[in-house]
């Protein structure tokens, strides 16, 4: 945990780990080890910026 608040920051780390914990509600997700769980995580976290990039261009064209 500590090499991974160097490298990528503070907030990195509890954004992963809000997403974590979200997806701890599923059950598929529950039976999977901790490195897939991070794995998922992460992969989470950038769709969900993805989205809401899409989401601000869409809006910014609109009139």
């Amino acid at each position: 945990m500590k090499r991974i608040k160097r490298l990528f920051g503070k907030n990195f780390l509890k954004r992963i780990l809000n997403a974590r914990e979200l997806l701890m509600q599923e059950k598929w997700f529950q039976e999977l080890d901790e490195k897939d769980k991070f794995r998922i995580a992460i992969q989470f976290l950038n769709t969900q910026r993805t989205a809401i990039q899409q989401l601000r261009f869409f809006l910014d064209i609109l009139p």
